[in-house]
């Protein structure tokens, strides 16, 4: 299966490109992790602000939040910096997000699982013991670990001018989401929106049926979000059930080649439980013709001991073309482009000098019409 360390590995990685207005976000396990204290180390302190065991509060669910009113902020600080239309389309997916209450979850953080309330109440006394319950707020329901949902913007940017002319009405597949943020603003521009990972923390997270289904987006529109729990590889009853015809399939900080691939490793942190070959294969076949795949990686500066700083694609350009997937662009340097929105969304006020600590690559592949 895909193991995502996602209480260390990649809550270091977003958590620490946050927006400071966008509030402090929980990572749960993250300072007893040795990968995420650097580059990100001076980005951690203050991160457990954002979860307190506290009884859950509803807001209303048409006015503004602080939560929602600090996403439209973000996103109107990087409009200027992007040009897609359809990239447009998505910061204004920000002004469709709704308030969201505080959400109790238990968790068991040595078997890495997570149950709903109702699900711990279920449990015989001494299997309770396990868990631990935990209250988070609405900046952690949009952003988990892994800090604003805005830093979609640049992987959408991409996106667009590798064919991607509208949000509206595009099937989008999101492999490895992460949080819910994103992906919502993604429906909020009118696209029909999957997603999946295998954390188990989102799918009790994001357990009320209005986290998903119909999204009322702007002027009209109407998006749609169904998230899932698992990993997409192969010809499984998940994978069946997610569906073809994606017209974007993205993957954000997932698919490293130092997750899939380390050279300092033994254990890949990041595993599809399948060859390269019917990896490929499958994302082959959930593309529509025409379709782009997407891999896009925000690092830190490489060092060879953090596998988390090695964002290449874990796949070479000769096994794209195997595939029968055309390389648009592969390992493309995003550095200038990745720094000039962190440093408006105020990453350098956590992570100080972006041109020696933000970095990014991403690779494109379409499957052929």
């Amino acid at each position: 299966m895909l193991i995502k360390n996602s209480t260390c590995i990649f809550g270091a990685m977003f958590g620490a490109m946050r927006s400071t207005s966008f509030g402090a976000l929980l990572t749960l396990f993250a300072c007893a992790i040795k990968e995420i204290r650097a580059p990100f180390a001076g980005c951690l302190m203050g991160l457990l602000a954002a979860c307190s065991n506290v009884s859950p509060t509803s807001p209303s669910p048409t006015a503004p939040s602080p939560g929602t009113i600090a996403l439209a902020r973000d996103a109107a600080a990087i409009k200027p910096q992007l040009k897609q239309p359809a990239t447009l389309e998505f910061l204004r997916g920000a002004d469709t997000l709704t308030p969201q209450f505080s959400r109790v979850v238990y968790t068991d953080p040595k078997a890495r699982r997570s149950i709903s309330p109702a699900q711990y109440e279920a449990l015989k006394g001494d299997e309770r013991a396990a868990f631990a319950a935990t209250t988070y707020d609405e900046n952690f329901y949009f952003a988990t670990y892994y800090g604003s949902p805005l830093a979609y913007a640049r992987a959408v940017e991409i996106a667009a001018a590798s064919g991607i002319a509208s949000l509206n009405n595009t099937r989008i597949l999101d492999i490895g989401y992460g949080a819910i943020g994103g992906p919502r603003m993604l429906a909020g521009a009118g696209a029909q929106v999957s997603a999946i990972d295998v954390d188990s923390l989102l799918s009790v997270l994001y357990r009320e049926t209005s986290d998903q289904g119909s999204i009322n987006g702007f002027d009209g529109r109407k998006g749609s979000l169904a998230l899932f729990d698992g990993v997409f590889a192969g010809n499984t009853t998940l994978t069946r059930s997610i569906g073809k015809d994606y017209n974007l399939i993205i993957t954000k900080n997932t698919m490293k080649r130092g997750f899939m691939k380390p050279e300092s490793e033994k254990k890949a942190l990041v595993s599809f439980d399948a060859s390269d070959e019917v990896l490929l294969d499958t994302i082959y076949d959930a593309l529509a013709p025409g379709g782009v795949f997407l891999i896009y990686n925000i690092t830190g500066a490489l060092n060879p001991a953090k596998p988390s700083t090695d964002g290449r694609s874990p796949f070479t350009a000769e096994q794209f073309t195997k595939a029968n997937l055309k390389v648009l662009a592969i390992d493309t340097n995003d550095d200038s482009a990745v720094r000039a929105m962190g440093k408006a969304l105020g990453w350098d006020k956590q992570m100080g000098d972006l041109d020696q600590n933000l970095f990014a690559l991403y690779t494109v592949v379409r499957r052929p019409k």
